[in-house]
């Protein structure tokens, strides 16, 4: 018994070409390939998105505490405002009395005045 004139048995199988597919295999690769071409796409896109609410929420953020900070300000100047009207009305009301004052003063000065005049010509009687 001769080994190497036997022949093997897997010799005698048929060989499998495996670059040739089928029609229905190359389909499905294509349709795998398109799915994921649109999976990288949706993710691309997805990101930028992403990124594009992140600016505009920041903007949005900043625009609001901008608004806040000017409303605080606003109010401040509101108050300060109403501050000084109040000190005008009080130094217009002082003013007033002042002036009425003088007024008065400036009347008893001159009644005083008329009357030391009157005073000053009546002739004096000797003291004896």
């Amino acid at each position: 018994m001769d080994v190497q004139n036997e022949p093997l048995q897997y010799q005698n199988t048929e060989k499998v070409d495996k670059t040739s597919h089928s029609c229905g295999e190359r389909q499905h690769r294509g349709v795998f390939r398109l799915a994921v071409l649109c999976l990288g796409v949706m993710c691309i896109l997805q990101a930028a998105l992403n990124i594009a609410l992140r600016l505009c929420l920041t903007d949005l953020v900043n625009q609001r505490k901008e608004t806040d900070q000017l409303q605080e300000e606003k109010d401040e100047h509101q108050r300060r405002l109403s501050e000084l009207v109040t000190d005008l009305d009080n130094q217009r009301k002082e003013r007033d009395e002042l002036q009425r004052r003088v007024s008065e003063l400036a009347y008893l000065v001159k009644q005083a005045f008329s009357c030391s005049y009157i005073v000053s010509s009546l002739p004096m009687k000797a003291i004896d």
